[in-house]
Formats: structure tokens, C-alpha cells, sequence
């Protein structure tokens, strides 16, 4: 047993598989008894998660035991990025672990600073990933001057959970939406140019409900983008929007878009987007990409952000706004409520006291949040510090947005 730093407790075990493992102030990163055996538990576990997978995201090195195993299910013309951003646990990896020998697989990407652009590398890696896994122990022993980066993780994990959740319905949906090609979202920026406009983003939180007469009194003077779940609470005020933005693929989708399936407004979706919603839908219709999906033409990719409000600020910045207007985009709760009263949508976060966080409100009060919309908060305020020639506005009631002004909607026009 031997220390390996000042500071931390960083000690190393010999185990009864002949190899080491690794405690960080009593934590363990790997089996007392049987690390190799827990390793091969730890692939056979996820590979169905890695399987066919082109772009693999993994957090986490240890002693890399559990990599090794992973790469042997992992298919050979998988990019595989992985990150650690503990320094003494990767001098241990290197000098005790298998690390040398992740290294030389050339499938293997290995990310091991940590300054001002490791979030934003591995936030783009994982947007562009097939499979992102999480390994437990190596989050839960970072070190303090880490907690940021531990409550990304956390931000990063649940929207990918999130996402594979219907996996399985996504695939149908790209398969049936691909056969039935449709228009691209490049035709969609052809036809529809909103270039310089003013764009208001209108997503599902409860201030778009409060805010619902003020839009419909400066309707005239701004493009409208809606995500699937504002559409219902826009058209109830008599506000036809300019655009409608879908990507989640479950079938409940169509409820939002139910009884307007005729209207002449464009729909962008994802390509696994419900095939009943698009498909029901009358108006025209263009597809488009996640970025990371192997597309080789850049024009049919939106970054999605793995939510269709920041799918929509995406294609708002591909259409080059002058300035982008977010009203309903509280990712908090407002008096216990978490989406506006014509919200459809299966999965609406249910308020519970004990399993929310808190985020600074625009009026300096504290709100209650979730890690969901935490992760979706820090994604949008990256994407906002890229495209500093466009004026974002936030006219919610909700959580701070940095790099955008809060206002009142019926004053910046």
C-alpha cells in the first residue's frame, strides 16, 4: 500500500486478481477482491449501449480495467473519446493501471487536462456520440476544485438518458422518415429567409402563458418559431407561428399538433421525430440531423442540443436572426408549475421539493430547478457566447440566461 498524494488520501491495493486498485479518501475505484472480474461485469453490462456504436463518449479511467473490457466489444471502426480530468488518479493509471495499453489502441482518444475549454470539448463530443457512459467512481472522487465539472457530468448524463430512453422507436422513425424523403432543412433555409429578423423562440414554461397577450400584440413585428408543445397555447390566442420545431420520436408528439394538420406552416423535424406527427401533418415538412449522426453534407445538421428548444435556437442562428427572443424558456419552476396549462407532452416533470436544485431567477430571486434543465441552461449560454453578432433576449420569467438581456417582450419593439 503506498500514498500517492499530499492532500488526498491516494492509496493503492494489491488485489487477490493480481493486479492493483485504487482508493481516493476511502473511495474505491475498483474491486478490493476482484477488479478484472468486475471490469468484464462493468462491459458485458453496457454493451449493448457500445454495440455498432460510431462515436463512444466515455468518462472516467481508474486503472482503465473497465476501458480494456469495453474496447473489446466496441467495433474497430468506433472513435472512442475519453476523458479524465484527475490528474493523481491518471499518474496512478499510467504508472500502476493499464493506461499504456488503452493508449495504443488507435481507436482511443485520451483527454486528461482540465482548463477554460474541457467542458465545451467534452460537451461537443458527447452532442456528437453515439453512447456516453459515466464511470461512477471516477466522478465521485474529483476533487473540489472539480465540483463544476462534477455538476456538469451529472447535466450531461441525464440528457443523455433522456434521449436513448426510446431508442429503439427512434431508429423506427429515422427508418420510416428516410423512405419517405422529405424535403431537407436546407431547402427550408432556401425558401424561408429570415435572415436579420427579430426570432422568438416560443417554448412550453409557464411564462408563455403570461406572456401570450403581449406576443399577440406585436405579432406583425417578429418571426415566430414554436416548439410541438407551445404550438396549441399559440394558436388558442390566435397566434399562427412562422415555424414548428418536433424531435422527440414518441407518438404522443401528434397530440400537440392535433387538430392543425393543416396548417400552411413549416415543420422542421429530427429524423426520429415521430413518423405518426410528421406524417399527419399537412404542411410543408423538412427534415433534419443531429449533429454527430455521420452526415456528411454540414447543411442538413442542426446541433439539437438534445432538446427541441435548443433545436430551435439552433436552426434560429443558421437562419443568421438579428436577435433571438426566448419567452417561455424558464427552465425552472414558476409557482410550482413546470410547463404553460396547454402543455402535451409524456414526460413533464412533476414538482417535487426534495429532488430539485436551485438557479438564480432574471429578477434576482432563487428558483427552484431540476439537473435537466441545469444542463440545458449551461448549453444554451455556450451556445450564446459563440455568436456574439446576434442579440439574445430573454423575456422569461424563469432562470437567469447569461449573455442574454432580460426585458419585457413589449418594449423591444
Amino acid at each position: 500500500m503506498s500514498n500517492l498524494a499530499i492532500g488526498r488520501k491516494v492509496e493503492l491495493f494489491n488485489t487477490y486478481d493480481n493486479v492493483y486498485t485504487l482508493s481516493v479518501n476511502g473511495v474505491l475505484l475498483h474491486s478490493v477482491y476482484h477488479p478484472l472480474k468486475e471490469a468484464v461485469n462493468f462491459a458485458k453490462y453496457r454493451e449493448k449501449k457500445v454495440k455498432d456504436k460510431r462515436n463512444i463518449v466515455i468518462y472516467g479511467i481508474g486503472l482503465g480495467y473497465h476501458i480494456l473490457e469495453l474496447l473489446k466489444v466496441i467495433d474497430e471502426k468506433s472513435n472512442v473519446n475519453v476523458f479524465d480530468v484527475d490528474e493523481e488518479v491518471m499518474k496512478a493509471a499510467l504508472q500502476y493501471g493499464v493506461l499504456k495499453e488503452i493508449l495504443k489502441d488507435k481507436r482511443v482518444s485520451v483527454s486528461c487536462t482540465y482548463n477554460g475549454d474541457t467542458l465545451k470539448k467534452l460537451s461537443k463530443c458527447i452532442d456528437e456520440s453515439d453512447a456516453f457512459i459515466i464511470y461512477k467512481p471516477s466522478a465521485r472522487v474529483l476533487p473540489e476544485g472539480c465540483n463544476e465539472f462534477k455538476e456538469a457530468l451529472q447535466r450531461f448524463e441525464i440528457a443523455v438518458i433522456e434521449f436513448e430512453r426510446h431508442g429503439e422507436i427512434a431508429k423506427k422513425n429515422s427508418l420510416l422518415n428516410e423512405k419517405m424523403k422529405f424535403d431537407t432543412i436546407e431547402k427550408f433555409f432556401k425558401e424561408y429567409n429570415f435572415r436579420n429578423k427579430k426570432i422568438i423562440i416560443a417554448a412550453a414554461g409557464p411564462s408563455l402563458g403570461l406572456n401570450i397577450g403581449k406576443i399577440k400584440k406585436i405579432r406583425d413585428k417578429a418571426i415566430i418559431f414554436a416548439v410541438g408543445s407551445s404550438l396549441k397555447t399559440l394558436m388558442n390566442a390566435g397566434i399562427k407561428p412562422d415555424m414548428i420545431t418536433i424531435i422527440d420520436p414518441q407518438e404522443i408528439v401528434y397530440n400537440q399538433i392535433e387538430g392543425y394538420e393543416n396548417l400552411d406552416v413549416p415543420m422542421c423535424f429530427l429524423n426520429i421525430a415521430s413518423n405518426l406527427a410528421v406524417t399527419k401533418y399537412n404542411g410543408p415538412k423538412f427534415m433534419f440531423y443531429n449533429s454527430g449522426d455521420g452526415v456528411v453534407n454540414e447543411d442538413k445538421v442542426i446541433d439539437t442540443g438534445k432538446s427541441v428548444a435548443t433545436a430551435a435556437l439552433s436552426i434560429a442562428i443558421k437562419e443568421d436572426a438579428n436577435s433571438v427572443i426566448f419567452v417561455g424558456q424558464d427552465l425552472a419552476y414558476l409557482n410550482n408549475k413546470s410547463h404553460c396549462d396547454d402543455y402535451i407532452h409524456g414526460n413533464a416533470p412533476v414538482f417535487n421539493s426534495d429532488l430539485t436544485k436551485k438557479v438564480e431567477g432574471v429578477d434576482g430571486s432563487i428558483l427552484k430547478t431540476t439537473s435537466g434543465w441545469l444542463y440545458m441552461k449551461k448549453w444554451l449560454e455556450d451556445k450564446i457566447a459563440k455568436y456574439t453578432h446576434i442579440k439574445f433576449i430573454n423575456c422569461s420569467a424563469g432562470a437567469r440566461i447569461k449573455g442574454t438581456i432580460n426585458a419585457d417582450i413589449e418594449k423591444i419593439f
